[in-house]
């Protein structure tokens, strides 16, 4: 399995607005994605208004199933105070809980 690794930074008028939009957005990937197998969100204990999002598929094209099947991206990157970085993860071998 994969992770893709995002970090955002939201505006800071917006954090209630994120936070409404990734409690829906989780539920329904959960709900109708089988093949988004972690989709989780973390909110920095350091950095103020900077948001993780930590998603796992088995294959490359379960990721692409998964951007084809997102709705609501608009709602989410207006609330952006910068472009998000991506960092696509693969687990090494005997160090990672998939691995193991």
């Amino acid at each position: 399995m994969f992770r893709l690794i995002g970090t955002m930074k939201i505006l800071p008028d917006k954090i209630d607005e994120w936070e409404a939009i990734l409690r829906k957005r989780r539920d329904q990937v959960l709900r109708d994605e089988d093949f988004t197998l972690i989709y989780d969100f973390y909110k920095s204990a350091i950095r103020e208004n900077e948001y993780v999002v930590i998603e796992g598929f088995a294959t490359e094209a379960d990721q692409e199933r998964h951007l084809k099947a997102s709705i609501g991206h608009e709602a989410m990157i207006a609330c952006f105070a910068e472009p998000p970085t991506l960092q696509k993860m693969w687990p090494l071998a005997g160090c990672s809980s998939d691995t193991d």
